[in-house]
């Protein structure tokens, strides 16, 4: 479960984010109001699928200008952009700038990717979405579900409305920003095996500290 810690200000949450061994995330706005949040530790398959994301992306945009980062690369957002997040992954496309921060942080996101854990869906859903639509560079977020093939789609249209569609099954979704096709099943590759591999594993304790 993630924690919440009150911190006022965003220097405050640059100290903790540097020196904490986990990342935090900064949600201002009017329900976290200067809130740090610390993400939850890693599950395996929430893992799984950000790596296979990942792995998709690169290998799509692979000699493209856009490029595509891994979670721990921190990035502004917001309409104010005074908050701060961690996506699973982000899609950076040029002129990208970084903020020279420790560490560096992406100002100009372009598309970002959250994987949805029980522990953040709420969160992910509601509070992280409504900052990404105000981030001025963001044009595409997709939330991918943790417990069954399903993926959110939110594009930015010309006239700076947002279209949602939900994606199950077999279905294939588009990037039109950088013209990628990632089909689900593509995407959830190995995801049932995995999931039925962990329900039927014995649990072990954890080692002593």
């Amino acid at each position: 479960m993630s924690t919440a810690l009150k911190l006022p200000t965003v220097e405050d949450y640059f100290a903790a984010d540097l020196a904490d061994e986990h990342k935090l995330e900064f949600i201002g706005g009017e329900i976290f109001g200067g809130e740090i949040i610390a993400m939850a530790g890693g599950d395996p398959v929430h893992s799984y699928l950000a790596a296979t994301l990942t792995q998709i992306l690169k290998n799509r945009l692979a000699g493209a200008p856009c490029l595509t980062f891994q979670s721990d690369l921190r990035v502004q957002i917001g309409d104010d952009m005074g908050d701060y997040v961690y996506p699973d992954a982000t899609i950076a496309c040029p002129p990208r700038r970084f903020l020279d921060t420790r560490p560096r942080t992406l100002a100009t996101p372009t598309i970002v990717f959250e994987v949805l854990s029980p522990s953040t869906a709420a969160r992910d859903l509601n509070e992280k979405a409504v900052a990404y639509r105000r981030t001025p560079s963001l044009r595409e977020y997709v939330m991918i579900d943790s417990a069954t093939r399903r993926v959110t789609h939110a594009v930015r249209t010309d006239d700076e409305t947002w279209t949602v569609r939900d994606y199950v099954g077999e279905a294939t979704f588009t990037l039109p920003t950088v013209g990628v096709q990632i089909p689900l099943a593509e995407l959830y590759q190995g995801f049932e095996a995995l999931r039925a591999e962990l329900a039927a594993a014995p649990t072990s304790p954890a080692p002593a500290g």
